[in-house]
């Protein structure tokens, strides 16, 4: 069975269209493009933030296979995600 993931399903936007911002902004690295106001992407389930990132590495919009790795979102953050975003979970030597 063929898989087709061209998108992020919880706001229906293409990866296209991601491109293309991104493109256009010259954004070339994932928390660029997930901060900009236009690109509505990666902020519900979160599945589609493992293929922005490729995207933009690599230039491919159309993943015929999963991609199995670190979210880029918490990549190198002792953070977890909410639905409201970046909750950082601070230690004690940081309090």
């Amino acid at each position: 069975m063929a898989i087709k993931i061209d998108r992020c399903v919880c706001h229906d936007t293409s990866f296209d269209d991601l491109k293309s911002l991104a493109q256009t902004k010259e954004l070339d690295e994932f928390m660029e493009l997930f901060e900009d106001s236009e690109a509505d992407f990666g902020r519900g389930c979160g599945m589609c933030r493992v293929y922005v990132d490729e995207m933009l590495k690599s230039g491919e919009t159309n993943f015929q296979r999963l991609i199995l790795r670190d979210d880029p979102l918490l990549a190198g953050t002792q953070g977890k995600l909410t639905r409201r975003g970046l909750k950082m979970s601070l230690d004690d030597s940081e309090t």
